[in-house]
């Protein structure tokens, strides 16, 4: 299976964040008064100012610009979701058949409380936040565990076994979450 570090839209983010970021940066080297035309320095006065007043006027502007493309790139940074783990979801069949060097057929996790066995609609939640349902209607008792430890790993058409440790018996199951 393959596995996708950057989805398309976070990597159309970082590529226009550095397009935009390198024509700030060609702006910034220039000073105020070369960027705006003789109209608008007349305008605004800028051309009243004495050479060290533009100095510190294109200080503060840098610096200022600086300040904004930062608190913009860490609100993106910050709003921009993690990938959660989907496996175990319905997949592609080109996915299916990747050919992957790091083995993600196999889920290890712990039951979130109380393991008694399965009744044919039970549904597994796992301490990594993954909630998993029987799907076939196999009851299976046992003497109750607390938190005990699972595998489910990958099967045949995509289908995925759980097998709780300890146990011999293994369940089909389905990802809800």
């Amino acid at each position: 299976m393959t596995q996708r570090f950057f989805s398309f839209p976070a990597m159309a983010f970082v590529i226009a964040s550095s397009l935009v970021g390198t024509a700030l940066a060609q702006d910034d080297e220039a000073p105020i008064q070369e960027r705006m035309s003789t109209a608008e320095r007349q305008a605004t006065g800028i051309n009243k100012l004495t050479r060290a007043e533009l100095e510190a006027l294109n200080a503060w502007l840098n610096n200022e610009q600086a300040e904004v493309i930062e608190r913009e790139v860490a609100e993106a940074t910050k709003n921009r979701e993690e990938p959660q783990d989907q496996r175990g979801f319905r997949e592609r069949i080109a996915d299916v058949f990747a050919d992957d060097e790091n083995d993600t057929s196999v889920i290890t996790s712990r039951l979130v409380g109380t393991f008694e066995g399965w009744d044919g609609e039970t549904v597994f939640e796992l301490e990594n936040g993954m909630v998993w349902r029987q799907a076939e209607t196999n009851i299976y008792a046992v003497r109750s565990s607390n938190n005990p430890e699972v595998v489910i790993r990958r099967g045949l058409f995509d289908r995925w076994r759980l097998q709780v440790k300890g146990y011999n018996k293994r369940l089909t199951v389905e990802r809800v979450k």
